[in-house]
């Protein structure tokens, strides 16, 4: 019975080190336009066929949940079909879990994930599990969901990748990728120069960042209180006219203002006050004489010059300047098919919109979306508590040619499969020592098994001898000592006494348990110079991370600088990607307003972020 238990206990310690499969390669999934199911609308996402028959869904991805959430397909039932279609776009998808044969709905409190995100009291939250088929991958069962509904919603619908994403958690538990880290390459909404984005969980593309020189940031630095885990301090904002002047969105030249980077919607969120600013400087004006009126984004196209680019500057000097054809586009919404397009060719309509819920308490976060995300490569690891950026490198990079590196969690970053330097891994040590140790307890427990048998055996001839002998002396009335008593009196001359039998058992039982222990490693291993691409700034490395400016780096980071140092040698896999010309990208609307209109006009930000 002892050697079962053992046996159980040293696999139950050494699963960890082979609970993630981290031989698997990283999942890169395509961020492009994706036709929905009515055929006529689309959405600018990740896709994902869910339930059964399967619904293509084109979500968002965002850092603000933990749990993948699409609105439920009745909200957009009303009205007719160009609503509807309208609708679907600005939610950022929607599903009819009541058409799908393999959805389940679980009671309040049952749902299996890691974290709940919070919800609005308005909201209706139904919360289970569906199979979802992702590109380059089998179907998963029981993926968890979020099915929401709120009749006045706005863009909510997206693939969670907060902390403690459900999504990716998911992925690691079903082996399908080998660590929590993810990369993202937003690509373009811009109307000249659209171009598919690259999600890759389990590490990132190479061939995405234009310089190996990263800016690193502590993960919840929690400037403002907001489930945001990416927020950093803008330093400054500045337009910069066709002229070549540029001038500041800020009032206070020494203030730091706390934002959030986020993919979920496109365009910038800017305080009241720096939006005021912002129309200052480029002569907004909602009524012109002979002209219907005028929105927040919108101006007649005379004053385009006055928008050459944008330039953003962060508290530790990491600086992204936003081209032209980013910032502005001609004036885009849902048309008369419900489809995203250009309403007005006479209009321009800048990315940027001020946070319609902003006090002037200083509590409302700018959220600088795809964008800002457009220009700079983000990746994120939680594990380590950091994320990071570095520019983007926008062209040249083909089909195939992403250049897939494998980045593995701290705590399983010697994991399972061979290392490029030929060292063993936890797991395998960890295999090997269960081994010895299990090889060592079976040899001991034969050997007393065998060494009992003996000692029986021993015991049982002796008994014998003393029947045979005692027999014998039963005749022998007269004759002095009997045999009996003289042979109690020599148990030592070539007998074994069982007392003694005990002791020498005992002793080289001591003596053997000795010589195996002094077998196995009493030490920690040595753990160095495998390809596991750990995100530690005291390791040396050609590319090590530096913060400050993302060429020339400096000392001024306000948090942790702790970040990546890629080694040599890490172990990299090419990922089937096949992104859309960028001439057929086709950008969606990513920020709802009403959804019966399509308008990209009311930013969602705080009612996501403070919810």
């Amino acid at each position: 019975m002892v050697i079962p238990v053992l046996f159980l206990s040293i696999l139950l310690f050494c699963y960890p080190a082979f609970a993630v499969n981290t031989t698997a390669p990283p999942l890169s999934l395509r961020w492009y336009n994706i036709t929905l199911d009515d055929g006529i609308g689309f959405n600018r996402g990740i896709y994902v066929l869910l339930g059964n028959p399967g619904q293509p869904l084109g979500l968002r991805a965002t850092t603000l949940y933990v749990n993948t959430r699409i609105r439920n397909a009745r909200d957009c039932a009303y009205g007719n079909e160009t609503t509807a279609t309208g609708c679907d776009g600005a939610s950022g998808s929607s599903f009819d879990m009541e058409n799908s044969r393999t959805h389940q709905k679980v009671p309040p409190g049952e749902w299996k994930v890691g974290a709940i995100d919070p919800h609005d009291s308005t909201e209706i939250i139904t919360q289970g599990y569906d199979t979802a088929k992702f590109n380059n991958i089998p179907e998963i069962v029981d993926f968890p969901i979020e099915v929401w509904s709120k009749l006045k919603a706005t863009n909510k619908s997206a693939l969670a990748l907060g902390p403690k994403s459900s999504f990716i958690q998911k992925l690691v538990d079903t082996g399908r990728v080998p660590s929590h880290v993810f990369g993202l390459f937003f690509g373009s909404r811009s109307q000249i120069r659209g171009m598919d984005g690259l999600l890759t969980i389990g590490g990132y593309s190479k061939a995405r960042v234009a310089e190996k020189v990263w800016t690193n940031f502590s993960i919840n630095a929690e400037y403002r209180s907001s489930p945001c885990p990416l927020q950093i301090l803008l330093q400054d904002m500045r337009i910069t006219f066709s002229n070549g002047t540029s001038h500041s969105l800020f009032t206070d030249a020494a203030a730091r203002i706390p934002a959030c980077i986020d993919p979920l919607q496109n365009q910038f969120t800017f305080t009241k006050a720096m939006s005021n600013r912002f129309s200052e400087l480029t002569e907004h004006e909602f009524n012109v004489t002979g002209e219907p009126p005028f929105n927040i984004q919108t101006y007649p196209i005379s004053k385009e010059h006055l928008m050459e680019n944008l330039t953003i500057v962060l508290s530790n000097g990491y600086k992204t300047v936003i081209p032209h054809y980013e910032l502005v586009s001609q004036f885009r919404g849902t048309n008369e098919e419900g489809k995203y397009s250009v309403l007005n060719e006479s209009r321009i309509m800048v990315a940027a919109a001020p946070d319609e819920k902003d006090t002037g308490d200083g509590n409302i976060l700018p959220v600088l979306g795809g964008v800002y995300l457009s220009q700079n490569y983000l990746l994120v690891d939680y594990k380590r508590g950091t994320f990071s950026m570095a520019p983007a490198r926008i062209d040249g990079v083909k089909e195939g040619q992403e250049d897939i590196e494998t980045v593995i969690d701290p705590d399983t970053e010697d994991g399972e499969g061979p290392s490029s330097d030929g060292r063993l891994r936890v797991g395998e040590i960890g295999g090997i020592v269960a081994g010895v140790i299990l090889v060592a307890v079976v040899a001991v427990a034969v050997y007393l098994y065998f060494r009992k048998s003996e000692e029986e055996a021993q015991n049982d001839a002796q008994n014998s001898d003393k029947m045979v002998v005692e027999e014998a002396s039963d005749g022998q009335q007269n004759g002095g000592s009997s045999l009996t008593e003289r042979n109690r009196g020599q148990t030592g001359a070539g007998q074994s006494d069982p007392r003694v039998i005990s002791d020498d058992h005992d002793r080289q039982d001591n003596e053997m348990t000795q010589a195996v222990s002094s077998e196995l490693p009493t030490g920690g291993f040595d753990l160095r110079g495998s390809n596991i691409c750990p995100m530690d700034a005291r390791q040396s490395g050609s590319e090590s991370v530096r913060g400050g400016d993302d060429r020339k780096g400096s000392d001024k980071v306000p948090v942790s600088n702790e970040g990546l140092n890629w080694r040599r040698g890490c172990s990299s896999a090419k990922g089937n990607i096949s992104p859309v010309d960028a001439g057929q990208s086709d950008p969606v609307l990513d920020l709802g307003g009403d959804e019966r209109r399509g308008s990209d006009l009311i930013p969602v930000t705080q009612e996501v972020l403070n919810g």
